[in-house]
């Protein structure tokens, strides 16, 4: 089966790297343009080819930024995710593979030079940064629990 990705936050850091990474392979992809808050716009780009995947790695992703603008974070992180999740459930298309890079970020402070990370371990965001992706994860599973999407969550480190 071939791959068409759909791909948000394309201009990121990650997304940047990963369209250079595609250019040479054989997955069709298409870069989500416009504004990922506006949820016609994210609907009529999810509904406009049968896509087998989206990488969602929109966002705003400056902790200081996050919390500067709090409102803006949570639009674009949080609102951003749930017009990914609802344009996918009006589609009918639950079965696309949802990729949602989090981060490290919702876990408890750790205090020991060397502590080990584990997925389980006790979550805790500090940030405003840190809520907006936890709450998209949680968004995300939600969905996912509703057998309305096929996600996977990522937790980066940097």
């Amino acid at each position: 089966m071939r791959q068409n990705v759909l791909i948000t936050g394309a201009n990121g850091f990650i997304g940047s790297h990963l369209l250079k990474r595609l250019q040479n392979t054989t997955i069709d992809y298409d870069v989500l343009t416009g504004d990922i808050t506006n949820f016609e716009n994210v609907f009529q780009q999810i509904y406009a080819k049968p896509y087998t995947s989206i990488l969602h790695l929109a966002g705003l992703s400056s902790v200081k930024d996050c919390d500067n603008y709090p409102d803006r974070a949570f639009n674009i992180n949080v609102g951003g995710t749930f017009n990914i999740l609802e344009s996918i459930k009006r589609n009918g298309k639950k079965n696309i593979r949802l990729v949602f890079p989090s981060t490290s970020h919702v876990y408890a402070e750790i205090k020991q030079e060397k502590a080990i990370i584990e997925e389980n371990s006790k979550l805790n965001p500090r940030t405003v940064y840190a809520y907006t992706k936890l709450a998209s994860e949680r968004l995300i599973q939600d969905f996912c629990d509703q057998n309305l999407c096929n996600g996977i969550v990522l937790r980066l480190f940097n």
